[in-house]
């Protein structure tokens, strides 16, 4: 047997397992558009939480910090009676 003749064996029993099997493209496209999609929403949620963040202010952190003070630092805040 040539080498010709084994590759075209070879060919053969591909087309074979492709017909025994079909490969259902419209499905499989359909999957990786989902996973796009999530990936792509995945990160515009990361990057609109990220510019958030960076939208609070520093009297919006002092603030959030003074009433959770006990919870963050387990601490309390004390009125400094001069002010």
């Amino acid at each position: 047997m040539s080498k010709a003749e084994d590759e075209y064996s070879f060919m053969d029993e591909v087309a074979q397992y492709e017909k025994e099997n079909p490969i259902n493209f419209d499905f499989i496209g359909r999957e990786m558009l989902k996973k796009a999609e999530r990936s792509v929403r995945s990160n515009a949620e990361k990057y609109r939480y990220k510019n958030q963040l960076r939208n609070i202010t520093h009297n919006e952190i002092r603030d959030h910090v003074a009433k959770k003070m006990k919870k963050l630092f387990s601490s309390t805040l004390v009125e400094d009676p001069n002010v």
